[in-house]
């Protein structure tokens, strides 16, 4: 069975959180929270522009992938890109000239994690792999 899980950053300590994801509706805007199973159901509002899927996939050394990780490829595809769902899979936008690619399960077991959209800015600068 495929693990449904999301992250996203507190609001207001700026820490990535990991659970459920539920919304509710305060003075006409949607507020996101996250339920974080390890905190006894504790729930944290997060900024709803870090919000990503878990993928349900591990990169190298089993570390979770979710939607918004910046990955390094396999040197056969010689490139950087971030995580983003396709519906229905999971690709790599590569940021450089709007190339989408879809992987299947096995391919992500090659990926590295090396940071994310949110917390390492510099690495959306993607670029061919040398």
């Amino acid at each position: 069975m495929r693990v449904i899980r999301f992250r996203g950053k507190e609001l207001v300590n700026r820490t990535w959180v990991y659970g459920s994801l539920y919304t509710q509706v305060r003075d006409d805007e949607e507020v996101l929270y996250i339920i974080s199973p390890e905190k006894y159901g504790e729930s944290n509002e997060v900024e709803p522009e870090t919000v990503g899927q878990y993928t349900g996939f591990k990169g190298k050394n089993g570390i979770d992938v979710y939607e918004g990780d910046i990955v390094e490829a396999p040197d056969y595809y010689a490139k950087r890109g971030i995580v983003i769902q396709i519906p229905p899979i999971w690709g790599l936008y590569d940021g450089v000239d709007g190339v989408c690619d879809g992987f299947i399960e096995e391919d992500w077991e090659e990926f590295t994690v090396i940071g994310n959209r949110h917390d390492n800015p510099e690495l959306l600068q993607v670029r061919e792999v040398e």
